[in-house]
């Protein structure tokens, strides 16, 4: 407690604006992945802007395939990663249900799951596959087409 200087009153030394940047700390330190993501994302969006502005006078082809690279890898990794996974999660909560406490109902859960998620992986691998198709057939039309006269 301190003193105030207008008379005998006593102010707590922690005001309410200690109290709210208290408050937000603790948050952060609760949630620091979730911030961390988003200070991430800003930070490369911003990042982006400028290396585009910066290599925008200088873009030939081996800097557009330079930058790109990075980016197609990392795309690769996370389609080599994402189906296992998923696969690895239905294996997982299947194997920790108990059928008998479950009964008819929980086992056509499971079923229902089990098909739904198989479906989802095949339509989904299906559709990068056929995506892929049309646009290498886009860039190589592009490639090939002959100037206008």
């Amino acid at each position: 407690m301190v003193a105030d200087s207008d008379g005998g009153r006593f102010l707590e030394e922690g005001n309410a604006a200690t109290k709210f940047s208290r408050k937000v700390v603790d948050r952060v330190k609760n949630n620091l992945l979730f911030v961390l993501t988003l200070v991430a994302v800003f930070g490369g969006l911003i990042l982006g802007v400028i290396v585009q502005q910066c290599v925008r006078p200088y873009s030939t082809d081996m800097v557009v395939v330079l930058l790109k690279f990075p980016g197609e890898l990392l795309l690769r990794m996370l389609k080599c990663v994402i189906l296992p996974l998923v696969v690895a999660s239905v294996i997982t909560g299947v194997g920790s249900i108990n059928a008998k406490s479950c009964g008819r109902i929980g086992g056509m859960s499971v079923i229902y799951y089990l098909t739904t998620t198989i479906m989802a992986s095949i339509l989904g691998l299906c559709l990068v596959s056929i995506i892929n198709r049309v646009q290498e057939v886009r860039e190589q039309s592009i490639l090939t087409r002959s100037p206008c006269r």
